[in-house]
């Protein structure tokens, strides 16, 4: 009889455990498709910190290519992007003192998390010596308008986070 309440208790116990656990497991977020547009290790950031650019127009989108490519011979054409649909977010990595830098989208999914867009991305980072020239790369990732008050770019070791609020 002593056994038998043992197990009941037990199961009662881990049922409500088990219960709390699926509620914490379960993710409460909603994804959404995003597109690297481009990716260039050149982006003209004279400034070391890592910034989030929102572009919601065409010539948003001209002014930020004019800068990004101003010291370039050839820049690369405009990326084609319906901007009734779709936004643009710029990820720079800011201003580094040697080549080697580079940014990849780590997912071709957004998050939507408490409001805010999470995309993250990979760095590499230099393998060995490297030359010494000022780099500053950046990412450029089409992302479907709508449903989110901002967007967060994080690195995959997380030691980049930023943020822009929409307008």
């Amino acid at each position: 009889m002593l056994n038998k309440l043992r197990v009941s208790i037990a199961l009662v116990v881990f049922s409500a455990v088990t219960a709390g656990c699926e509620d914490t497991v379960k993710p409460s977020s909603t994804v959404k498709s995003v597109t690297p547009v481009y990716q260039g290790r050149h982006c003209g950031r004279s400034d070391p910190a890592a910034r989030v650019t929102w572009i919601q127009s065409e010539a948003e989108l001209q002014d930020v290519h004019r800068k990004m490519h101003r010291d370039s011979l050839q820049a690369p054409p405009l990326p084609g992007v319906d901007f009734e649909t779709d936004g643009l977010v710029l990820i720079e990595l800011g201003r580094r003192p040697t080549a080697g830098y580079q940014m990849h989208l780590a997912s071709q999914h957004m998050v939507l998390d408490k409001g805010d867009g999470v995309i993250t991305f990979s760095v590499d980072k230099p393998a060995g010596p490297a030359a010494q020239v000022i780099t500053s790369p950046c990412l450029l990732v089409a992302v479907p308008r709508g449903g989110y008050r901002g967007v967060r770019a994080l690195s995959t070791d997380t030691t980049i986070s930023v943020q822009t609020d929409l307008p």
